[in-house]
């Protein structure tokens, strides 16, 4: 199903990757492994790698179910030198320029939210970047709620 949460979230980090990827071709991008623990990257500057990291619903469910959806994704930015011409500060940056005011699948513009260093793992260095977007979330109608009109009447006035 086109509109369900995890096909259109899956949709998002396609989206976000397509334009990193086709923005910075100085770092390796690609969706968060099924297994981080594992992963290791052999680009020579770095990786990037995008993940959905949750949600927050607003607003009352009156009548048909229609709340405001504000989405949380993650870049994560490895390398191993901070400031070179090919450093984690210029992936950084450029992600943020990259992701900033975009618009993926129907939501409003992406916005950074904030940005910091998660850890340093020998010559490593790792950064995530977080990013949100807002939309809406539309639940399913059910046909069968409410009376069956079954006659109108017009007056004039």
């Amino acid at each position: 199903m086109a509109n369900s949460a995890n096909g259109r979230i899956e949709q998002i980090v396609t989206e976000m990757v397509d334009a990193l990827r086709a923005a910075i071709t100085d770092f390796e991008v690609a969706d968060w492994p099924d297994k981080p623990e594992a992963f290791q990257f052999y680009h020579d500057n770095g990786a990037l790698l995008v993940r959905y990291d949750g949600s927050q619903f607003t607003g009352d469910a009156m009548g048909d179910t229609v709340q405001d959806w504000e989405l949380q994704f993650v870049v994560t930015v490895i390398a191993r030198d901070l400031a070179a011409d090919a450093g984690i500060y210029r992936a950084l940056e450029d992600t943020r320029r990259v992701l900033t005011g975009r618009r993926f699948s129907a939501c409003q513009r992406t916005y950074p939210v904030s940005e910091g260093l998660v850890k340093r793992m020998g010559s490593v260095w790792r950064f995530d970047q977080v990013f949100r977007m807002q939309t809406s979330h539309i639940g399913a109608l059910d046909s069968d709620t409410g009376p069956i009109l079954r006659q109108t009447t017009v007056e004039e006035a």
